[in-house]
């Protein structure tokens, strides 16, 4: 495992026991070795899209481990300080922050308003207009975010089904 405080992890390499020995990775980054520090970054690694300290806390609230929300909270920041988990403000008008764990790739996605889903795009579509606004403006970018709400698929078919029935009473 590198020792650069930003070295990326991959959800694959945290996941694969194999690969990587957690306690490994935290003795790497100077963190301390807990049951709940463990159990966190194995329930991020698992997820497909970033997830809030809530989801995280209820999620392990399930297991043996006892902590609080304030722990997860903690054990997040220490995460996001070491560069093992990144932080992001939550989508469209959500303003609770979602963690995921940190990949050396930027993505984009688009959320529906209803149900909170997201789908990752493929690719990023500012590849071509990032370079030419960096020529226009003698800019280095070093990032960008885009964000994309709507309703998906099965949203928009419930409120659909549901301004039937009432057309139907």
């Amino acid at each position: 495992m590198q020792d650069d405080k930003k070295a990326a992890i991959s959800k694959t390499a945290v996941q694969d026991t194999e690969d990587i020995n957690i306690k490994e990775l935290f003795c790497s980054k100077n963190i301390k070795y807990t049951k709940q520090r463990e159990l966190a970054l194995k329930f991020l690694s698992i997820c497909k899209e970033p997830v809030s300290a809530e989801q995280i806390y209820v999620e392990m609230k399930n297991t043996n481990i006892s902590l609080s929300l304030s722990t997860v909270y903690r054990i997040l920041d220490v995460f996001v300080e070491k560069g093992i988990v990144t932080k992001e403000k939550g989508f469209a008008d959500e303003q609770r922050a979602l963690y995921a764990i940190f990949e050396d790739v930027h993505k984009h996605r688009i959320v529906c308003e209803k149900c909170r889903r997201m789908v990752e795009l493929e690719e990023c579509p500012f590849k071509n207009f990032e370079k030419e606004l960096e020529s226009k403006t003698n800019f280095i970018i070093k990032k960008h975010k885009l964000e994309f709400s709507g309703v998906c698929p099965e949203c928009r078919q419930s409120e659909e089904e549901i301004r039937i029935k009432k057309s139907a009473e």
